[in-house]
């Protein structure tokens, strides 16, 4: 859900810049972490998970919902935010390059998809103290973590096309042509802008039901990895 597929051109340039730099940010304390840490029997895992991304995050689910799955949060869970975030860099390079959004915007979608993985990592670990209940931790872990990042997103979009609007009335000022079809169509200087509100409530109709199927998926896949590979939860590295 949590995934912009706006091709290039139309976020404004400040914004996807500051993605790319929060993301060579993340890679190099990520770098630091690696060193430090060294857990190479994740990588395995995080080659598993970098597939399953991929491969959700390209098949949309098979009914009127306009949704697919991501797994962010699911990865976040099981590798920790620094090895979740290399997969969700890999996996959003390859989406871009077949058209799933435009290369400038890989940056952003890491960095969105990569704040699934931290919160659903650190809420899992407390809420999992707390409830001692493995499926509900999970559950409620990917469910406020799909809606942070959903709520990101909405931002996103909004501060990126909010110089939109005013190029295009401008570019339509100096257009004689463009007065004359605006007086045939009763449409003079008015030019549709981003309504956020409508934006919001077209995002909850069709995330409430998505955030709930991920994190009842999530919920799952947790708990029988906890039932049958133990130590891949009990590992504390991140």
């Amino acid at each position: 859900m949590s995934h912009l597929h706006i091709p290039d051109g139309i976020i404004l340039i400040w914004l996807w810049v500051l993605g790319y730099v929060i993301v060579g940010i993340y890679f190099f304390i990520m770098y630091k972490h690696f060193k430090t840490t060294a857990n190479y029997r994740k990588i395995t895992l995080v080659s598993v998970l970098g597939a399953l991304m991929l491969l959700t995050m390209s098949i949309p689910i098979p009914i009127a919902l306009p949704y697919h799955l991501n797994l962010s949060a699911l990865s976040g869970i099981l590798v920790g935010p620094f090895y979740a975030g290399l997969a969700i860099f890999c996996v959003n390079l390859i989406l871009a390059l077949v058209g799933h959004g435009g290369i400038t915007i890989v940056g952003l979608n890491t960095v969105i998809l990569a704040s699934e993985a931290v919160i659903a990592f650190v809420l899992f670990r407390l809420l999992w103290k707390v409830f001692k209940n493995i499926f509900s931790a999970a559950f409620i872990a990917t469910f406020t973590a799909l809606v942070f990042s959903t709520f990101l997103t909405v931002a996103v979009v909004y501060a990126g096309t909010q110089g939109f609007a005013y190029m295009t009335n401008k570019h339509h000022g100096g257009c004689t042509n463009c007065s004359i079809r605006h007086d045939l169509a009763g449409h003079y200087d008015k030019i549709e802008t981003f309504d956020i509100k409508r934006f919001i409530m077209l995002i909850l109709i069709t995330g409430i039901p998505g955030w709930t199927l991920e994190s009842f998926l999530s919920a799952f896949i947790i708990s029988y990895i906890n039932r049958v590979k133990p130590d891949i939860l009990e590992n504390k590295g991140t």
